[in-house]
């Protein structure tokens, strides 16, 4: 298919399939090259859409999963289980076995997991588990918390004595232990120094607790600019630095789990004006894209964008609004920009992090995918219809199928 009839979808998520593959060999090449040995493991929540989380298994990635129905979703695209990172604290007590029993590098969070491993430690099955840390980055990288100094949630918090605690647990059992630490933790700034504190923070635990380390999974959020490739070797160079101090790559594999910095720089918006609309206040520019498409937490005021407009007048302000009847649906304001109208065009740059994943059922349902290689595009989703959104509904005191 050809960008001519591309342009009939609207609005749609186009995917540079060339850009997706360059994003992943640079965390391949920077572990090879400054650790050894080691497993890129995509984000799955960041955007599970089948295609992508197919095509990166291909291209040699993991999958790093954080529910039952995120497992059961790699597995039914062809990921076996010893090539899924099972995270989060909210693991089904079914799929939690199937993967300890399976191979799988599980990443415990919750305390019923470790009630759990008690449990699993009674069948006579030898497994290892990962233990998620939580700690007070604050104090070493002052503001960088996304919760205005109200810490993180996940994990076991090293202060108020829980990891020391879970290490304690896990060491007194006969088939389960300790192979990892996860260290994954969200920051403001994602800089190298937030990782440069998590890897020493590795270091230091391994070394109070005398912990023989399997893996080290450092988890994701890593902030990689478009073209600025060379940043994310820069990330593993950083933390290899530092690790290097302690452990030994033959020994202790090493793991990042890298979602937006991925999937972000690869994916495009397109969208098509539907109506322009003159208040005695603003120009309202209506287009057939919503803001929850591709800004679903209802944060970004700019965007990095490409108009394809009929027009070489140029209007002092117009704001971009999307097709939903909620007046917070304003996706930008334009300035000194060229006049957009009825059939115009808006390709948005940079939208694959957390959009197809929190696109919502609002008004509209899913719209189309394509990839795009070397100029050519394959659709890759459906828009969805009415038969999508009906399944499984019921209807009527009679129950009838729709």
């Amino acid at each position: 298919m050809l960008w001519e009839e591309v342009k009939k979808h609207t609005p749609c998520f186009l995917i540079d399939k060339e850009l997706l593959r360059k994003n992943l060999e640079e965390f391949q090449e920077g572990i090879l090259k400054y650790w050894g040995r080691g497993i890129v493991a995509y984000s799955c929540k960041t955007n599970s859409l089948p295609w992508i989380m197919k095509y990166v298994k291909e291209q040699g990635a993991y999958l790093e999963v954080v529910s039952d129905t995120e497992y059961a979703l790699a597995k039914k695209i062809g990921c076996e289980d010893s090539h899924i990172v099972f995270n989060g604290p909210t693991k089904g007590k079914e799929s939690f076995f199937l993967a300890l029993r399976s191979g799988a590098y599980v990443n415990i969070d919750s305390k019923r997991e470790v009630r759990w491993l008690k449990e699993y430690d009674k069948l006579g099955e030898k497994a290892g588990v990962g233990v998620r840390v939580n700690f007070d980055l604050e104090a070493v990288c002052p503001e960088e918390s996304l919760t205005e100094g109200g810490g993180n949630r996940f994990g076991y918090n090293v202060e108020n004595g829980d990891f020391e605690k879970v290490v304690k647990e896990i060491g007194s059992l006969t088939n389960v232990s300790i192979k990892g630490l996860h260290m994954h933790t969200n920051s403001k700034t994602r800089s190298f120094q937030v990782f440069e504190e998590l890897a020493k923070k590795v270091c230091s635990l391994g070394v109070q607790y005398n912990l023989t380390l399997d893996f080290i999974d450092m988890g994701g959020s890593f902030f990689v600019k478009k073209g600025e490739f060379h940043k994310i070797q820069e990330y593993i160079k950083r933390i290899s630095g530092i690790l290097r101090q302690t452990f030994c790559p033959e020994n202790t594999l090493l793991i990042v789990e890298p979602g937006s910095a991925l999937i972000s720089t690869p994916v495009k918006f397109l969208t098509k004006v539907l109506d322009v609309k003159d208040t005695n206040k603003h120009r309202f520019v209506v287009t057939d894209g919503g803001r929850m498409y591709i800004d679903p937490f209802m944060r970004k005021t700019s965007h990095v964008y490409k108009l394809f407009s009929q027009s070489s007048n140029r209007k002092e302000e117009q704001i971009i609004c999307g097709h939903t009847c909620m007046e917070t649906d304003r996706l930008m304001t334009l300035k000194g920009e060229r006049e957009m109208g009825e059939g115009d065009l808006i390709l948005y740059d940079l939208t694959g992090g957390y959009t197809m994943s929190l696109n919502p059922l609002f008004i509209e349902y899913f719209p189309d995918v394509f990839v795009e290689y070397e100029g050519e595009y394959e659709q890759v989703r459906e828009k969805w219809g009415l038969e999508e959104y009906l399944q499984k509904n019921r209807y009527g005191q009679d129950r009838e199928e729709l």
